[in-house]
């Protein structure tokens, strides 16, 4: 951990000197909200959720990512097991039809399989693709 925090420290450094962007890229959602601004969440090799860093991370609107923040493991919370996503990651070269995320979500119905959903702006430039981005099951 002191190593990933120095290497972390490092890059904030590096970009602060160079006045850059930083891309990170990375499945520990503890660094990402450390570090990042911008979030841009991943499912299947599509974006389904973009926004500034507190808004994924305190209102999440696409049911992945409401899924990912839910496995991190809080402290001071006992768990007898890590929360996990269930069902199985799709083979990216046989996609389900529709959204990709169908299979394992919670809120899907026949409208989700039919058509894969735009990312589309459900305001303040918080980008979803999702139909049920409200979280709403109609």
């Amino acid at each position: 951990m002191t190593i990933q925090a120095q290497i972390i420290e490092l890059l904030a450094e590096i970009q602060a000197e160079m006045g850059m962007a930083i891309q990170f890229i990375s499945h520990n959602l503890g660094v990402v909200s450390e570090i990042a601004d911008d979030i841009a969440v991943m499912y299947a090799g599509r974006i389904v959720e973009h926004a500034p860093a507190a808004d994924i991370l305190g209102a999440p609107r696409h049911p992945y990512t409401r899924a990912l923040i839910a496995t991190v493991p809080r402290i001071g919370a006992r768990a007898r097991r890590l929360p996990a996503i269930g069902g199985q990651v799709p083979h990216p070269l046989a996609l389900p039809p529709g959204c990709a995320f169908s299979d394992r979500c919670p809120l899907a119905d026949a409208a989700c399989r039919a058509a894969e959903p735009p990312l589309a702006d459900t305001g303040g430039g918080h980008l979803v693709a999702c139909i049920k981005a409200d979280g709403s099951t109609r």
